[in-house]
């Protein structure tokens, strides 16, 4: 099954997007408030959300730059759902893009060390018998 995603992003978008919307519901409705980071409790949900970043970059790793700004953009679909338009959204969305470069910097790592990974597992299958 990983072998069929790995091989059409489409595919792979949908499965981030749906698993970042999700991901933002629970979060809106674990921390209680409206907008995830009115929370005190926030950067636990953002470190879980870059967590879920580098799990997407290490299972999509030719796709791997995308993914942060995914996950972290996806909480501007659950605010606008939630609160709708507001004056502040663009003020949303310039903390989102700052909030996303660490999730793009982690994804990026992820993709890295599961090519790493990849390479010497398969060096090591490779290996003659003496």
């Amino acid at each position: 099954m990983v072998r069929f995603l790995k091989n059409s992003f489409k595919i792979q978008l949908f499965v981030v997007i749906a698993a970042s919307v999700v991901f933002w519901i629970v979060a809106h409705q674990v921390l209680g408030v409206r907008e995830a980071w009115d929370s005190e409790n926030f950067l636990w949900a953002y470190l879980l959300a870059i967590a879920l970043t580098s799990f997407f970059g290490a299972l999509f790793d030719q796709n791997y730059i995308l993914w942060g700004w995914v996950v972290i953009f996806s909480e501007l679909l659950v605010m606008i759902v939630v609160d709708g338009f507001s004056p502040f959204l663009l003020v949303g969305i310039l903390t989102l893009f700052f909030l996303a470069m660490p999730a793009v910097g982690a994804a990026w790592l992820a993709a890295k060390a599961a090519a790493w990974f990849d390479r010497n597992r398969r060096a090591s299958e490779i290996k003659p018998d003496h």
